[in-house]
């Protein structure tokens, strides 16, 4: 059986992000699942500003699927990481983890210098038919 859920519900997940989501960190390590307590204590750098809905743009429509883009911030590293092989990218809150994704550039992290976290998008997608 397929379900179709009303693009409101799409729009309601993503503003849930973009209005509840108030810091960015990069984290020294994630998987899948983790709570925000074990989330928290990964934590090597954070951005300077608290976020706002203004740090989001969307939600907005991809055809049948809704977009939220986060600007990107400024951050300061408060820890270092040598390996920096598993490095993840969070917006969260003091209380729940929103998003995770992965941050690429593995590069080296030393406490003290300034951290870019660039933006990009999430997408909630319209379910597809299961057969």
């Amino acid at each position: 059986m397929a379900y179709y859920y009303d693009e409101t519900v799409l729009v309601a997940l993503l503003n849930a992000i973009k209005n509840g989501a108030t810091r960015v960190v990069l984290l020294s390590t994630y998987t899948e699942g983790q709570s925000w307590a074990i989330v928290d204590g990964n934590v090597i750098a954070e951005g300077d500003a608290a976020l706002t809905a203004g740090s989001f743009s969307g939600p907005s429509p991809s055809g049948l699927n809704q977009q939220l883009t986060f600007s990107g911030a400024a951050g300061t590293a408060s820890v270092d990481d040598a390996t920096p092989d598993d490095l993840h990218i969070a917006l969260m809150d003091d209380t729940y983890v929103y998003v995770v994704t992965d941050e690429t550039s593995d590069q080296p992290i030393n406490s003290g210098n300034p951290v870019t976290f660039p933006a990009f998008y999430m997408q909630a997608s319209q379910p597809t038919v299961a057969t």
